[in-house]
């Protein structure tokens, strides 16, 4: 039975790359030679996962070393901040939903100013008006286009994707907190699925 299911496996396989191969003939024929990087990195997710991380790191690398904080609406980005060495400040949407207290806005609006921090991230989807409040207050620029789960542009379209979102989210940060986010020129955002 083991040896069955390997088969089956295998088999598969087998019926998949020969799938890959009819579609890449078609468009061979089609279109003539295909590019060797588009054809890697649109059949190898964890190659274009792995160049997106590349890229967003060498991105956030560019903001000054003061300027890599981040206050947001939401707790998840503890996360991603943790992995490419920022640092979290604060965030006004916690797990739990809470708004803020009034002394724990006046403390983050303390260290807004204390630190320079250039930039404070919203969310498209979920405006914050207490996050408005507090860049109005401390003069930070209040950025209210941050996505978390709504993918950017319409289904189809060239950005449309997890990449996507991550190319337009990192390129916002990394702008609004000095940095240069050319690194992620170039970074594929069209799904494959789509």
């Amino acid at each position: 039975e083991i040896i069955d299911l390997e088969f089956k496996a295998r088999s598969r396989r087998y019926e998949d790359e020969l799938e890959l191969l009819k579609v890449l003939q078609g468009a061979i024929l089609k279109y003539g030679p295909i590019d060797e990087q588009w054809l890697w990195n649109r059949f190898n997710p964890h190659a274009l996962l792995n160049r997106l991380n590349t890229a967003v790191q060498t991105a956030i690398d560019t903001i000054p070393p003061k300027n890599r904080v981040l206050l947001t609406y939401h707790d998840s980005f503890a996360y991603f901040a943790k992995h490419y060495g920022m640092k979290v400040i604060g965030a006004i949407q916690p797990s739990d939903f809470a708004e803020p207290s009034a002394q724990e806005v006046a403390a983050l609006e303390k260290q807004i100013k204390d630190e320079h921090v250039p930039a404070i991230f919203g969310s498209e989807v979920f405006p914050s008006t207490v996050l408005a409040q507090i860049g109005r207050d401390t003069g930070a620029k209040y950025e209210a286009t941050l996505r978390d789960d709504d993918l950017p542009g319409n289904v189809g379209g060239p950005d449309h994707s997890y990449v996507g979102l991550m190319v337009y989210d990192v390129r916002t940060m990394v702008n609004d907190l000095g940095g240069n986010p050319s690194a992620l020129d170039g970074i594929p955002t069209h799904s494959a699925y789509d």
